[in-house]
């Protein structure tokens, strides 16, 4: 991976160089994680609606501020696509538990970034590597001491999720393999025959 050079002292801390987590809250229609998740943390949201659409899709819809570039804002209908196929991986993981799953709202954000990201990176790879790279250079020019570098393919490759210890991440990585899977067959004739799950220990 290219890299521009780094400078020594880097002015904002790590949460805020993250160029993913920018260009998924603006795909979203949001400047922020804390703008978004200021309208998803009622508790009463973690259920879905008579038509099981998930509260989340409703709130993050109802509150989205007007669009600065709508060409990079997804459509609310293409959201509510991805929000039918989180309800249906829910259903598929809850049918073989004793405790349904009700996802907090965090968690909720992991796997409608998770949609995002999948229906980019195996639609268009290079259109979703253009679009961070844009990203970051709008982040370099904004902070000159916080220099970010080029992506190439073998970044798209790779991603990872931030989350608190006993924040769910396990179930959340059952949800991402269903998710994984679907855009896969959507998208490509290969079929994935095998899984290698590695823990630290």
């Amino acid at each position: 991976m290219a890299r521009r050079q780094r400078q020594p002292n880097p002015t904002l801390p790590f949460a805020e160089r993250l160029i993913l987590n920018r260009y998924l809250m603006r795909r979203l229609g949001y400047g922020s994680l804390e703008q978004l998740a200021v309208h998803l943390k009622n508790p009463a949201l973690e259920e879905m609606d008579p038509d099981g659409v998930s509260r989340f899709y409703r709130a993050l819809i109802a509150n989205r501020p007007a669009a600065v570039d709508e060409a990079l804002v997804l459509p609310a209908d293409l959201l509510l696509t991805y929000d039918e196929n989180i309800v249906r991986h829910t259903r598929t993981i809850n049918a073989h538990r004793h405790d349904p799953i009700r996802w907090k709202y965090f968690q909720y954000l992991a796997l409608l970034c998770t949609e995002v990201y999948l229906d980019r990176f195996f639609e268009n790879q290079a259109a979703l590597m253009a679009d961070l790279q844009r990203a970051a250079d709008s982040f370099a020019c904004q902070y000159p001491d916080d220099q970010i570098g080029d992506y190439d393919e073998d970044d798209l490759r790779k991603i990872a999720f931030w989350m608190a210890t006993g924040s769910g991440k396990t179930l959340l990585m059952h949800v991402n393999i269903q998710q994984y899977l679907h855009y896969l067959a959507r998208y490509d004739s290969r079929e994935l025959n095998r899984i290698i799950l590695l823990t630290p220990k």
